[in-house]
């Protein structure tokens, strides 16, 4: 069944309008299967300035970048997750921007990323590890370092299995 709709896109941005942080999160988390949608790009660079709730806006930022990185030229995108990077206040902001900078192509935003590993709120570490699963999944437009790389899959391995690679 293809989900990836006209009449879904529309609910999605209706929904990601709605008054509830959590209807308004989940809409941006399911809004990023539409990969190269300019329409739901302009929604997302609209709505990520405004959002109020920061796990909606780090859905929201999230979400963004997925769908900007298959873009042929990020330039514009680059600058504008910074401007949005420099007025976060919180880390989930903040960490959501160093996703979407790396993911974009700024290698400097893969060591700030990695930071969030040693956040005191659990809650972050886990949504660091998500996001760095999901990076290991994507081409990026820059390639971390070789050994990081390695040792990225060999913890997202051990953390999904329990069992270490052996080398």
């Amino acid at each position: 069944m293809n989900f990836e709709t006209e009449e879904s896109k529309q609910i999605l941005i209706r929904l990601a309008q709605d008054k509830e942080n959590i209807v308004r999160y989940e809409a941006y988390d399911s809004l990023s299967i539409f990969n190269e949608d300019e329409e739901v790009q302009l929604f997302f660079e609209k709505s990520i300035p405004k959002e109020r709730d920061e796990f909606a806006r780090f859905y929201a930022i999230t979400s963004w970048a997925d769908i900007t990185v298959s873009k042929e030229d990020v330039s514009e995108d680059i600058r504008f997750i910074r401007r949005v990077r420099k007025v976060q206040k919180t880390d989930w902001g903040k960490l959501a921007c160093w996703y979407a900078l790396y993911l974009l192509g700024e290698e400097s935003g893969f060591k700030k990323f990695l930071k969030f590993l040693q956040s005191r709120d659990w809650k972050i570490r886990l949504n660091t590890l998500y996001l760095l699963k999901e990076l290991l999944k994507q081409e990026p437009k820059q390639e971390p370092f070789a050994q990081v790389r390695k040792v990225a899959e060999e913890l997202i391995h051990f953390i999904d299995t329990g069992e270490e690679i052996d080398s």
